[in-house]
C-alpha cells in the first residue's frame, strides 16, 4: 500500500468518493430548493402584473419593460425584457406566440421544467385585447396554480430532500465497501 505523509492513497480515494456521492445528494436537493425560489419569483411578477393591470393602466409592453428592471432574477429579466421588445417592435403580433417563444427559450429546460413552464404559458392566452378585469381573472388562475406547484414542490423537498441527502452519503459508503 502507497503510502503518502502516513495516510494511504486508498484512503483518500474513500473520503472523494464519500464526498463526491454527499455532494451529489445535497445538489439535488439544492435544485428542488430553487425551483421552488424560482416559482416564487414568478409568482410574484404575476401579482406585479396584476397591479400595472388593474390600477396603473399600462399596456403589456410598458408593464413588462416595467418588470424587467425590477424583478430579481437575471433570468426573470431577460425573459420580461425580451416579450417587451417583441411585442414593441412587432406590433400585429399575436402576444401568445410572443410569450410562447419567450417561455420556450429564456425559461423551459434551463429554469424551471416542462410542467412549470406549461403554468407560466397559460399567461399568454390572456386575452390582451379585452378588459382587464379578464386578464385579471387569468392571472389569478395562474397564480392559484403556481401556489400549488410550490406547494407540491415543498411537500417533495420535504419528503424527499433528506433522502437524497442521505442516499448520497450511503451510495459513497456503498461504493467504498465494493471497492475495498
Amino acid at each position: 500500500m502507497i503510502a503518502l505523509g502516513g495516510v494511504s492513497i486508498k484512503f483518500i480515494g474513500c473520503i472523494i468518493v464519500i464526498l463526491g456521492t454527499t455532494y451529489m445528494g445535497v445538489y439535488k436537493c439544492f435544485c428542488m430548493q430553487s425551483r421552488v425560489r424560482r416559482l416564487k419569483a414568478f409568482k410574484d411578477t404575476f401579482i406585479m402584473i396584476k397591479g400595472h393591470i388593474g390600477f396603473a393602466g399600462m399596456n403589456m409592453p410598458e408593464i413588462f419593460e416595467t418588470i424587467s428592471c425590477v424583478a430579481e432574477s437575471e433570468h426573470i429579466k431577460e425573459f420580461y425584457k425580451y416579450v417587451s421588445t417583441q411585442l414593441t417592435k412587432k406590433e400585429d403580433i399575436d402576444f401568445y406566440h410572443v410569450w410562447e417563444n419567450a417561455v420556450i427559450t429564456h425559461i423551459k429546460g434551463v429554469y424551471l421544467n416542462d410542467k412549470d413552464c406549461f403554468v407560466i404559458e397559460k399567461i399568454g392566452r390572456m386575452p390582451v385585447y379585452l378588459d382587464g378585469e379578464s386578464q385579471i381573472k387569468v392571472i389569478d388562475m395562474t397564480v392559484f396554480e403556481l401556489d400549488r406547484l410550490i406547494e407540491n414542490a415543498q411537500e417533495d423537498i420535504k419528503q424527499k430532500g433528506k433522502v437524497y441527502k442521505c442516499l448520497g452519503v450511503m451510495a459513497g459508503i456503498f461504493i467504498v465497501i465494493l471497492l475495498i
